[in-house]
């Protein structure tokens, strides 16, 4: 059976776009442990990620690869967590 995280884990080290996604996802993290929101880093990782993202949709003939879907839908996935979870703590800060 595949392990879905070795998967990922061996297409973002493959994959420009989705190792910068990856660093970001990282940072962002970090900032939200400390309480800090995105950092510099966390912004210049997901900059570049796009930046490589359209690049990519720009040149078709190269086709759509893996780590280009990959690469996209990590970064939904993480602004719509982001999303909830900023939701969740103004809630929690709003009731005490």
């Amino acid at each position: 059976m595949m392990n879905p995280r070795k998967e990922w884990f061996s297409l973002a080290i493959q994959d420009r776009a989705l190792f910068h996604v990856a660093l970001s996802h990282a940072a962002g993290n970090l900032g939200l442990l400390r309480q800090r929101g995105d950092s510099a880093e966390s912004l210049m990782h997901r900059m570049e990620a796009i930046r490589i993202i359209n690049e990519r949709l720009n040149d078709l003939s190269c086709g759509i690869g893996d780590g280009t879907v990959g690469a996209v839908a990590s970064m939904a996935s993480y602004e719509v967590s982001d999303f909830l979870f900023g939701q969740f703590w103004d809630e929690a800060w709003m009731h005490n």
